[in-house]
């Protein structure tokens, strides 16, 4: 494959620290140990090649080819998301409420089944703690409202990440978000 050509997908991180990596080119998969590859925080960007019975690299001598030098075969970059829930990245017009101020109008800009991230214009005076109410419709097929009384977990720039005060309460709303983030 070509440099061009390599593709950048999420892959999540199972309490055992492994993940599946697949083959772009026929999808076999297999199950890998990645606790390496976590000495630092943040993001972990992985690129590997895959190397399967119907994927080999195309040498004559694969089975003595150097992996690593190897400019042939099938290679893959993903990123290694260590999140506990899976976040959808989003673009959704909402408003924020704290109080009894006026709500103000935010963009939505991920959302998982925990909290939310979101974009303030002009910026609010929040602080992390601030109780609060977030208001928006996801972009399903039904435009679903969901109304998520919570609390500011962090505050940078103009964004906030929300933290949903109820999660697991089978509400409407609760659901949809469910079916959204499957999507």
């Amino acid at each position: 494959m070509k440099e061009a050509e390599v593709t950048m997908q999420k892959v999540f991180v199972g309490p055992d620290n492994k993940v599946v990596l697949s083959c772009p080119a026929c999808a076999k998969s297999k199950s890998v140990d990645v606790t390496k590859y976590f000495s630092s925080d943040g993001p972990v960007n992985l690129t590997y090649r895959f190397k399967c019975e119907k994927c080999d690299c195309g040498h004559r001598d694969c089975e003595t080819c150097v992996r690593e030098k190897c400019s042939l075969g099938h290679r893959n970059t993903v990123r290694l998301e260590r999140r506990k829930h899976v976040r959808k990245e989003t673009r959704l017009n909402g408003t924020f409420q704290t109080g009894k101020a006026r709500p103000k109008e935010v963009v939505v800009l991920d959302i998982s089944r925990h909290g939310a991230r979101f974009e303030l214009s002009p910026l609010l005076d929040l602080l992390p703690g601030s109780p609060g109410l977030l208001d928006f419709r996801l972009d399903d097929q039904k435009a679903t409202p969901v109304l998520k009384e919570g609390k500011v977990l962090r505050v940078s720039n103009n964004q906030a990440v929300f933290l949903f005060k109820e999660v697991e309460s089978y509400s409407a709303a609760d659901k949809a978000i469910g079916f959204y983030l499957l999507k």
